[in-house]
């Protein structure tokens, strides 16, 4: 039976909880802001194919590389490696607006660089929200408060794109994007610095040297995805970006055969709503069930979503059906950012985060590219149908947990859900 557990105002008015939610919306802009603008600026220099190589590119080695400075961050601490990322990723975007007319290739590379160093802010905010949490119910509504937060930031993202293109130019809109991250990221760090205590502890300790769950020296190159936990947190979260990224590209077409083109975007605006209203009552009620079933019930009201689009001519059900996928995809991020303070070692959470957001990122992206190559040879019910099973069966990797372990992260079977010591048993499910 759920019962309200938390209360956001209450939440809200407790030292440093506000401000680094504001600071990190700020710096998440630059995610938004830093691909449309690279678009912009190509699209009006009579660039077109550079202006898709930009997007795909700056999506695909942020991606690839986001665990890799997870890692470092984990490593050598937030407030050392912050910084860093964040001005070699604002001068490095800056420069390549300098050169987008000059030299677009040049201009690529930068772009590219730029992507692989982008600060990896959300990463650590998430693993601060599991180190200071008082209770598990708290924990919950930390990461539910920043999940829909972090989704009206993609909102107001390229709104402000728009407007800097319209006042100032495409290339000022690119700047623009970068300075966001580093304004982002130095809130970030002087929030955490004026809230002491655990908060700036989270934020100055080398998580690889402070975990209490590591025994000896931590190994460098293992794979996350060596082990069961890795595989059941990060497949399910590849088959949302699938979802997601199949959905995004195939409804135009749907709306263009059923209503008009524009619905679209109404119906991708209906899906961001029912992630908001899901995110809010997520972290504010308690369901029952493990955290594993609520991650696969999440990840099956996805796939119900996407099929029911993809069974429909009628706008009223694609509604239902969408709000339907926003109920399901945002506690989906919430679980999965949870139980990565249950299973993954501590001094590995940043890492962790980081890679979600890249399962998710690769799905979508490697979703959308093989949706608008299907659609020219195949309808879009037979698309969606692929996209919601293949949703389905990343979701079933959860089961391999029952299986014995592909490699071993953690020996120690104690371990409290929120703060991952060895204060709790470890999740039973």
């Amino acid at each position: 039976m759920t019962r309200p557990t938390v209360s956001y105002r209450l939440l809200l008015q407790r030292p440093a909880i506000a401000p680094l939610l504001g600071a990190a919306m700020v710096g998440r802009l630059a995610a938004g802001m830093v691909p449309f603008g690279a678009v912009a600026m190509f699209t009006t220099g009579g660039q077109p194919t550079y202006a898709g190589l930009a997007f795909a590119t700056v999506l695909l080695v942020s991606a690839f590389t986001g665990p890799w400075r997870g890692r470092l961050t984990d490593r050598h601490s937030a407030r050392t490696m912050l910084p860093v990322f964040a001005i070699a990723f604002t001068g490095l975007v800056s420069i390549a607006a300098a050169l987008s007319t000059v030299a677009p290739a040049l201009c690529l590379m930068a772009l590219a660089v730029a992507a692989a160093l982008a600060p990896p802010a959300s990463a650590v905010l998430r693993t601060a929200w599991t180190a200071i949490a008082e209770s598990a119910q708290e924990n919950r509504a930390l990461h539910s408060l920043d999940s829909v937060l972090e989704e009206a930031t993609f909102v107001a993202s390229p709104l402000l794109t728009s407007a800097a293109w319209a006042l100032a130019g495409a290339r000022w809109a690119l700047v623009a994007g970068g300075a966001a991250a580093l304004i982002g990221t130095a809130l970030v760090l002087v929030s955490a610095r004026r809230a002491g205590g655990r908060v700036r502890a989270a934020f100055v300790d080398k998580r690889c040297e402070s975990s209490p769950l590591r025994t000896a020296p931590p190994p460098r190159f293992r794979s996350l995805l060596l082990t069961r936990d890795g595989v059941a947190l990060l497949a399910p979260m590849f088959g949302l970006g699938i979802a997601m990224g199949a959905v995004a590209v195939v409804l135009p077409a749907w709306a263009g055969q059923y209503t008009t083109a524009e619905m679209s975007g109404v119906v991708l605006a209906v899906i961001s709503a029912g992630g908001v209203l899901a995110g809010l009552v997520f972290g504010a009620v308690h369901f029952p069930g493990t955290p594993w079933a609520q991650y696969v019930t999440a990840a099956a009201v996805v796939t119900c979503g996407t099929a029911l689009i993809a069974g429909t001519s009628h706008v009223a059900v694609t509604f239902l059906a969408a709000t339907l996928i926003g109920l399901g995809m945002t506690p989906m991020f919430v679980v999965a950012f949870l139980l990565v303070g249950r299973v993954i070692p501590a001094d590995r959470h940043t890492e962790a985060n980081a890679a979600l957001g890249s399962a998710y990122n690769l799905g979508s992206g490697g979703a959308a590219a093989a949706a608008g190559a299907l659609l020219a040879t195949t309808t879009t019910p037979v698309i969606l149908i692929l996209a919601a099973t293949t949703t389905a069966l990343t979701a079933l990797a959860v089961a391999l947990r029952s299986f014995r372990r592909v490699t071993a992260l953690v020996s120690d079977p104690g371990r409290d859900p929120v703060h991952g010591d060895h204060s709790a048993a470890r999740d039973p499910a």
